[in-house]
């Protein structure tokens, strides 16, 4: 190896080619000669070898690491006195502190400052450097005891040497007493970095730069040390004018005029722990706003082709939206989420989207884990972490607006439904009240009329038709207040025991005749139910249902049979109408109980009706406890039901 310009070689240790070539190339710079490396053993030969002035040795290395390397070269005779620097991660101290207890003498720290390399490689040659020069001196005054001006002449001109080599070192450096720490100098880096001069620095103590408490620390960990000659740490420092600054302390043991001294290196790194310290607060307040977002935050790589669209990292609101935890979550692809199935082409499409617009605003929805379907407004752009593209995706949960937009839908369309049934409504009405009103109107003003002859049958037949209109306009009447009373809930009840088999006999008999003008046989159910079975009920309103159904058969049924029957159901009695006529198409069955319902307009027109029967007679049974209902199919005819519990 060829000798620097500096005086000494230096051996580079790391598996990392380009770490030793950038190592190489800045102490070359520094007229450095260098030999690189890259394993432990082979550090281990060239070190024995050729015996460098200074290694630079990295700590993580595969097979034998930067300690071991370190140790087996403090156990040769030939290499123990070689000065170690470890290359160490940043923030890595429990590394560092196990490299000094190893026997290294130094650091440096990943990412390099070049000036820092420099700076501390220069220390450590120099301190190596007087190191060689105190060993040559005690050879000289071995071996020339009696030329003692000759060995003070030398003496004089080391002493020289490592004060000009002290003084103009860039980097702040003093001599402390070993006990009181009080300065026994300092360079001239030191007296510019914290505003002192050398008097004044003389007469103080190194607990007057450099926290008391903070130094404690430092020298606490000498005493667990198996190289106390060096100790090592980072402490806040303050400067004349009492600006505080932040200093790395490395204090090496050496003899100073025939007394243990400190001889100590203060580097100021305080740019370095501002930075680090905005870094912190920066990735704090990052977590704090991605873990407490209220939407799901996505952090997706959308280049990984193993797994498409890969999900690297999610917020908690992520995984509590889709029913997944963290660590199910992060790895996948974000089609897992997915509704619809995404081919690679279809990802590759929508990167070159956004792309070109920056941002993504669309809905849509996710699968959650148990099946549920989410409703989703994602909002998705590209991000640049590290130097790599990510998708940033953030996700709101809609399920709410969706359902609630829907449902205002529905009752948009319901209230257009009802404005439509009420208008169909009131001019079905109009119509039903004017057919009774005029003919009971018109057949009185015959009636009434003195030039008007007729028979006493003739008189008697309009007479007939006048009191038919009115029950019919008095029915129509009823219906409305009925629908009033439910709708306010002033209907009163008259609770009392009955036959419901002579209540059925009682309806059958009422509509015999009007089913015979007809030609429809209306008959009651022969089930041997006993008459002597009462049911603690309103019979009056129960007649009012039944009635209405038997008439609603006889209007809608041309021909055949109707029948009337109860039978005993568990808890209760079920009443039911059978008929043989049109029977009702099964698109109208699920509206057949509201309130303005027929089948449709032309079976209003063509049999009449006002379309309340059903929804009061459906009100009533359920005022009532019970339960209505009806199977019906077009031509087959139809049978409704109630049931009634035993104690309604």
């Amino acid at each position: 190896m060829a000798k620097s310009k500096m005086g000494g070689d230096i051996l580079v240790v790391d598996d990392t080619n380009d770490v030793s070539i950038l190592l190489k190339r800045i102490l070359e710079k520094a007229d450095y000669s260098v030999v690189v490396a890259d394993n432990g053993p082979e550090a281990l030969d060239i070190a024995t070898d050729n015996k460098p002035a200074l290694i630079l040795l990295d700590i993580m290395m595969p097979g034998m690491d930067g300690y071991e390397v370190c140790r087996k070269l403090k156990n040769q005779k030939r290499t123990r006195d070689i000065p170690i620097l470890f290359i160490s991660a940043l923030d890595d101290r429990e590394s560092i502190l196990k490299g000094f207890e190893a026997g290294g003498t130094d650091y440096i720290t990943k990412p390099f400052n070049q000036r820092e390399v420099i700076a501390r490689v220069n220390a450590q040659m120099n301190q190596a450097r007087l190191q060689k020069l105190f060993k040559e001196k005690n050879k000289v005054l071995e071996h020339e005891i009696k030329a003692k001006e000759k060995i003070n002449n030398t003496i004089a001109s080391y002493e020289k040497r490592y004060r000009s080599i002290f003084e103009q070192n860039p980097t702040p450096m003093c001599i402390c007493d070993k006990q009181t720490l009080a300065f026994i100098g300092v360079n001239k880096a030191a007296t510019m970095q914290y505003g002192y001069s050398h008097e004044a620095f003389k007469a103080m103590h190194l607990t007057d730069i450099c926290g008391k408490k903070e130094l404690e620390k430092i020298f606490e960990r000498e005493k667990n040390h198996d190289t106390p000659f060096f100790v090592q740490g980072m402490c806040r420092h303050k400067k004349k004018n009492g600006e505080p600054i932040y200093a790395e302390v490395a204090l090496n043991q050496i003899d100073f005029k025939g007394n243990p001294a400190w001889l100590v290196t203060l580097n100021d790194v305080t740019e370095r722990v501002l930075v680090q310290n905005r870094l912190k607060d920066s990735v704090q307040m990052f977590h704090g706003i991605f873990d407490n977002s209220p939407d799901a935050i996505f952090l997706v790589d959308p280049h990984s082709r193993e797994v498409p669209w890969r999900i690297t990292d999610c917020n908690k609101a992520a995984c509590e939206m889709n029913g997944y935890t963290r660590e199910e979550l992060i790895g996948q692809s974000i089609d897992l989420l997915n509704d619809d199935d995404q081919t690679q082409e279809d990802h590759d499409n929508y990167l070159k989207i956004l792309k070109k617009q920056g941002v993504i605003r669309e809905e849509t929805t996710h699968t959650r884990k148990d099946g549920h379907v989410v409703h989703l407004e994602i909002l998705t752009t590209l991000v640049t972490l590290g130097g790599k593209e990510y998708v940033l995706g953030i996700d709101r949960d809609i399920t709410k607006r969706k359902k609630i937009q829907a449902e205002l839908i529905a009752a948009k369309e319901k209230a257009e439904e009802n404005d439509r049934l009420k208008s169909a409504f009131l001019a079905n009405m109009s119509h039903e009240i004017h057919t009774p009103l005029n003919s009971i109107l018109g057949f009185s003003e015959l009636l009434s009329e003195p030039e008007f002859h007729t028979s006493h049958e003739e008189a008697a037949e309009y007479a007939k038709m006048i009191i038919t209109s009115g029950n019919n306009l008095l029915s129509i009447i009823n219906d409305i207040l009925d629908i009033s009373k439910i709708e306010s809930g002033e209907v009163r009840y008259n609770i009392h025991p009955f036959s419901p088999k002579k209540l059925i006999g009682e309806v059958c008999s009422l509509f015999k005749m009007k089913a015979g003008e007809k030609g429809i046989n209306l008959q009651v159910e022969k089930d041997g139910f006993p008459a002597t079975f009462y049911l603690n009920s309103d019979e009056g309103k129960l007649k009012q249902v039944l009635v209405n159904f038997v008439s609603n058969a006889i209007k809608f049924t041309n021909e055949g049979s109707i029948t009337i029957g109860i039978e005993k159901k568990r808890g209760g009695v079920k009443f039911y109408v059978r008929d043989t006529g049109i029977g009702i198409p099964e698109k109208f069955h699920a509206h057949l109980f509201s309130r303005f319902r027929q089948a449709e307009d032309s079976t209003t027109r063509k049999y009449g009706g006002n379309g309340l029967g059903l929804a009061i007679s459906k009100s009533l049974v359920e005022l009532l406890g019970g339960t209505i209902g009806f199977e019906s199919e077009p031509g087959k005819g139809a049978t409704f039901f109630f049931d009634i519990p035993f104690g309604s």
